[in-house]
């Protein structure tokens, strides 16, 4: 069945991607006894394997809502989603999910009209909380907004007029530790199959 082979094939992903994030955080003990700069750049690799975990993370969620409007909406989230406006990361700071969500808006307003994108918060938490078991070593915290593609033409943001929306991602680690990700994500018409169309580092 595909959707059961699809999501083996998403956890084995995410399972590579936390262990590689875990082995970054180990990095990170060692090189903090080592110096500041390859702590840094310990850092940097984590929040980076997390966001990729993140995005994969996404996009089987997405997989698995038939209806994208009621994501765009705001009425159905992931199943990771964390309710609290401003939560405490694993490293004790807290998170202002709502301004970061205005900083991702920023960017969409530029150009805007009526199919501009409005991007709605789909997915929040602790990387540690995507699986089972996950080494306490793996610290980021992973956001995840999905908004309506510009092209459709229907002048709602929060109507699928196309089956096809946006997903931008970001993971965040302690000492402003940061790495964001992008995407494009389709529906094939008649088939019911999910893919990504695009992928990218927002700058």
């Amino acid at each position: 069945m595909r959707s059961a082979e699809e999501g083996a094939a998403v956890l084995l992903v995410l399972i590579v991607v936390l262990v590689l994030a875990g082995l970054a955080f180990a990095g990170v003990s060692l090189a903090d006894l080592e110096g500041g700069a390859s702590a840094n750049d310990a850092r940097a690799f984590s929040v980076t394997y997390a966001a990729d975990a993140a995005m994969e993370r996404a996009i089987h969620d997405l997989d698995r809502t038939p209806d994208w409007s009621q994501v765009l909406s705001g009425t159905v989230s992931s199943p990771l989603r964390d309710p609290a406006p401003q939560p405490r990361a694993p490293w004790a700071e807290l998170i202002d999910i709502g301004a970061m969500t205005v900083d991702v808006q920023r960017d969409a307003n530029l150009g805007a009209g009526p199919d501009q994108t409005r991007w709605r918060v789909f997915l929040a938490g602790p990387l540690a909380a995507m699986l089972p078991d996950t080494p306490a070593e793996v610290l980021p915290y992973v956001v995840a907004w999905v908004g309506d593609d510009p092209a459709d033409g229907d002048g709602d943001p929060s109507t699928d007029a196309n089956q096809v929306v946006r997903v931008r991602v970001r993971a965040l680690g302690p000492r402003a530790g940061r790495a964001d990700r992008e995407a494009v994500m389709e529906r094939v018409p008649g088939s019911g199959v999910v893919r990504v169309r695009s992928r990218w580092d927002p700058r």
